[in-house]
Parts: structure tokens; sequence; C-alpha cells
């Protein structure tokens, strides 16, 4: 079927197919077409984004065994029908469940996905995150589970899903960073995880030095090995530790604190920094507190004797109802008087 699509090289893709999806531009009806360098993504109507201008194509019809279809029938024989949208995303080849609240029906959806080549493995999310380590709750519907590599925006990430973390709905924040126009030399990762910002700064960025810290040694270890196939390793230094107890000897120009509670740990990130360096907060908001959230963190870096400013506080996502997470970008003007 002719409809209106754009061509977007593969390193870019999934940036921009989850731009699309969320703005409701997305052709839900039609395949997106995959070709050597580039996907094709059917669009509802004349559009530009950025550098990418949308052309007339020709795009096959959405099977009826695409992975939404396979879900939609499998609820169709629970009996309670799930009332709302079956939610899903997928990690590379894997894909991950919303649990529904019937294992089995759930289980016999994702034979059929694996089955039918929509999956190397399925997982179900039936809780939250949990501990200092950051374990997910996350369990094997279906496939083979294990290592398994991921690209997005030309960055390769390794990790395994019952062991580590991953949000697909962080894609724009992991390389906001790499995005814009700064160029640190030296590198601090408080909470470096998978890597899930260190590796798009080490790789586009291209600092001296990078230090990465984080508590779960399953997670560096899949850092280490993704900075080899980043071919990034060589500037990378990981540290199984504590942020807390870290004293780095020389000082850094750009701190990154990829942790709810960063605000929490301002006094391990000023001791670290540098004049003119900057710190990248991530966390927690409630919708009331947005209007003063500026004013607290400034308040809380004078009580420790430094000046800052604040460069950019943005929303990155609803995290639960009346409750943001917020990304917050400080430049230290001067350091403990």
């Amino acid at each position: 079927m002719k409809s209106y699509g754009l061509s977007i090289p593969r390193d870019k893709f999934n940036y921009v197919y989850k731009y699309l999806y969320e703005k409701h531009l997305l052709r839900l009806d039609l395949k997106i077409i995959s070709r050597e360098k580039i996907r094709v993504l059917p669009i509802l109507s004349v559009f530009k984004l950025e550098q990418y201008e949308s052309e007339i194509f020709d795009f096959p019809l959405s099977h009826a065994d695409s992975v939404t279809n396979i879900l939609e029938e499998a609820s169709k024989n629970l009996k309670e029908p799930i009332n709302e949208k079956i939610e899903w995303y997928r990690l590379g080849k894997c894909i991950i469940l919303k649990q529904w609240g019937n294992s089995k029906q759930e289980k016999l959806a994702a034979l059929e996905l694996v089955k039918k080549g929509k999956a190397s493995a399925v997982y179900r999310k039936s809780g939250k995150i949990t501990g200092e380590k950051r374990k997910p709750s996350i369990e094997l519907l279906a496939g083979k589970g294990g290592e398994m590599q991921y690209i997005e925006n030309g960055v390769r990430y390794i990790f395994d899903p019952e062991k580590i973390m991953i949000s697909k709905g962080n894609l724009r924040e992991r390389n906001y960073i790499a995005s814009i126009g700064i160029n640190p030399k030296n590198v601090l990762d408080m909470f470096s995880g998978i890597g899930y910002f260190s590796l798009p700064i080490g790789k586009y960025k291209r600092p001296i030095t990078m230090t990465c810290l984080d508590v779960n040694e399953d997670a560096l270890h899949y850092l280490k090995t993704a900075s080899e196939l980043n071919r990034i390793s060589s500037k990378i230094d990981i540290f199984n530790q504590d942020c807390r107890s870290f004293h780095g000897k020389i000082s850094y120009d750009l701190i990154v604190m990829g942790n709810f509670k960063s605000y929490s740990y301002l006094p391990y990130a000023l001791r670290n920094t540098k004049e003119e360096g900057r710190l990248l907060l991530h966390i927690i908001v409630p919708t009331e507190k947005i209007v003063i959230l500026n004013y607290l963190i400034m308040e809380r870096i004078r009580k420790f004797g430094y000046r800052a400013i604040i460069e950019n506080a943005h929303k990155v996502k609803s995290f639960s109802p009346h409750v943001w997470h917020m990304s917050v970008t400080i430049l230290i003007l001067q350091l403990e008087l």
C-alpha cells in the first residue's frame, strides 16, 4: 500500500521510531521496510524530521501474525479480557511483556512469538526494580535466555534481562550528553550500570579518560565487554565500588549521576568535580515541586560551599501519577570556599 515514509539510517532508527511513536505519527497498519543500511518508517502524512524528509513508498500490510496481533489474540481467551492496551517492548532479539495476571496465557503467547520467529526470548516484567544493585523483577517465559546484545543509536550494549535493568523509555536521555555541545575530557560515571550513559559519551564525545563506578559486579562485567565491542575500552577505568567511598586522583569536568537518589549523593560528586565542570543528575520529582526544583538543588550546593548555576532541567518521562523523572545539568562556577 502506498503511503508516506521516512528513510532512516539503522544507527538512528530507535531514536526516530520512539519519537514518531510517542507523537502518534506512525502508521501501525503497515510494515517497516528493511534495506541494507536503512529502514523506512510508514507515517501518516507529509513530514520532515531534521534532515529526513518524507517520500512515497509501497509498504506491505501488517500481517495477522504481528507481535501485537499475537498478544491480542491470546488475551481474548482470558476469562477477564484485558481492556487496556497490552504493553510490550523490544530489546534486540528479545521481547519484554508487562504482566497480565494470567501466567498460563502469557506463556502460550510467548511460545507463539518464539515459534513464529518474532523473538529469540520473551520475558515477563513482574514487578519493580529492587535493591541497591537495581535487580529487575523479570522472568523468562519462552526461548533461550542469557546474555544478549542490543544496538541503540550506533552503541552496542550487552546484558542479561534477568540480571540487569534497562529502560527502553530513556532512549533520548541516554544520548543527551552525546548530542549537546560540550566535550568533556575527564568523565566520572557514579552509577554506570552496563554503560547507559558512559558508552554513548565515550563513543561520540571521545573523552581522554572515563571512570565508571557501580556496586553491581554483573553490570560492570557487561560494561567491560561492551566497551571492547564499541572500541573504547582503552579510555575506561572500571571499579566495583560504592561512589560514596571514591576519591578521584583527578578532578572531573563531567560527572554523571544516573540514580534517582542523586540529590543525596551531591556531596560525593562535588568533591570530585572542578571549576567549570558539570554534574548531570537524574531525580524523581513530584509535580508540585518542579517549580522549586532549581532552588532546592542550588541551596544544597551552597550548603557545601560551592557556587553553581542550573544550565538545563527537563522532564524525561512520567514515573508515576503526578511524579516525574527529571534530568538536571549543573555548571560548577567555584569550588568549596
